[in-house]
């Protein structure tokens, strides 16, 4: 476990949302970013293309040090 309040990289904010539809915006290997089929529900009822996925939505942030693993968040 790693406390991760402190960091000012993350919008938590934004990711508890995507969390909320199932989406981890920290784990490249998501289906959400690598599967065109991911049904996504956002406001403008739009669909976005992967590549927009990974640029704009994906939270390149690392959480894990050596010899470690990540297994997603706990909010």
């Amino acid at each position: 476990m790693k406390y991760i309040g402190d960091t000012d990289k993350i919008d938590l904010n934004s990711a508890k949302i995507f969390s909320d539809q199932g989406i981890d915006v920290f784990n490249p290997a998501d289906d959400f970013f690598n599967d065109i089929c991911y049904p996504y529900d956002n406001s403008n009822k739009k669909d976005i293309i992967i590549n927009d996925r990974r640029n704009d939505i994906y939270q390149n942030v690392s959480f894990c040090q050596d010899d470690c693993r990540y297994d997603g968040i706990n909010y």
